[in-house]
C-alpha cells in the first residue's frame, strides 16, 4: 500500500477539495516520465482514511474528507492531530526496531538490497545478474532471520525487509523515522504540484532527504490549508 499526503490550498472549496487532490497527483506524476512508470495508473488513485482527526462539531465534521469515526481521508491542518500520529509512528517504529533485534541477535550485519542491485547495473554484460543480485541478498543471514520470522505467522509485527539499513543505525534513529514519516506516507505533493515520493528499498541517504522535504513542506502550510490522503 502506498499512501500519498497531497496539499491543498485553503481556497479550494471543500466540496471540491479530493477532486483537486486526485487531479494534483496526477499532475505531479505527469512531470517525471520515471515515477509515471512506478505508480503505472495514478488516475485510480483513491482516497484513504490516514489522518486522525479532531473534529467535533457539525461544522468542523463538515469540513473532513471521507469521514470514518476518528479518521479522515483529508481536512484542514487546524482539525487534524498531527503531533499524535507522529508521536503514535515513533512509538510503533520503536517497538518494531526491539522485536527486529531479538529476531537477528547473534547475526552479522547485512547489505541492504540496493548494495546488490547496484553491483549488477555496474557489471558490464549482465555477468551479475538481477537474480544473482536476489539471491546474494537473502543469503545473508540476518535477512534470513528476518524472512523466516515473517513467514512463521507467529510473529508480533512484520519486519519490513526495506527497512534493513534502518534498522541497522540505532533504535532511535529507527523511531525518528517513523516519527517523520507518520503524516506524509509514502509521498507527499507540495503546495506547488511537486511530487516527493520515498519508495522501498529506498538507500538512507534518500530517506533522510524526503524527510527534509516533507518536513519543509508541511511547515509552508496555514491551518486552513489541507491535507489528503490517497491511496494509490
Amino acid at each position: 500500500m502506498t499512501v500519498i499526503t497531497v496539499c491543498i490550498s485553503a481556497d479550494v472549496p471543500t466540496d471540491q477539495v479530493a477532486h483537486a487532490a486526485k487531479a494534483a497527483f496526477i499532475s505531479a506524476v505527469s512531470m517525471f516520465p520515471r515515477t509515471k512508470a512506478l505508480f503505472r495508473s495514478p488516475d485510480a488513485s483513491q482516497l484513504h482514511p490516514h489522518f486522525v482527526h479532531t473534529a467535533r462539531r457539525r461544522r468542523s465534521r463538515g469540513e473532513l474528507i471521507a469521514p470514518r469515526e476518528h479518521l479522515a481521508a483529508g481536512a484542514p491542518v487546524r482539525l487534524l492531530n498531527l503531533d499524535w500520529m507522529a508521536q503514535y509512528g515513533y512509538t510503533v517504529y520503536r517497538t518494531r526496531w526491539h522485536v527486529w533485534n531479538q529476531v537477528v541477535k547473534g547475526t552479522q550485519a547485512a547489505k541492504p538490497l540496493s548494495h546488490f542491485l547496484d553491483r549488477h547495473r555496474s557489471t558490464p554484460d549482465d555477468r551479475y545478474t538481477l537474480a544473482q543480485a536476489h539471491r546474494d541478498y537473502q543469503s545473508q543471514s540476518r535477512v534470513a532471520a528476518m524472512e523466516i520470522y515473517n513467514r512463521s505467522g507467529r510473529g508480533l509485527m512484520h519486519l519490513p525487509l526495506d527497512h534493513l539499513e534502518a534498522f541497522q543505525v540505532s533504535c532511535e534513529a529507527y523511531a525518528e523515522i517513523g516519527f517523520q514519516v507518520a503524516v506524509p506516507g509514502n509521498g507527499i505533493v507540495d503546495r506547488h504540484g511537486v511530487l516527493t515520493e520515498c519508495r522501498p528499498n529506498t538507500p538512507l541517504q534518500t530517506v533522510w532527504e524526503f524527510i527534509s522535504s516533507t518536513r519543509s513542506a508541511l511547515q509552508d502550510l496555514s491551518a486552513d490549508d489541507r491535507l489528503v490522503a490517497l491511496i494509490v
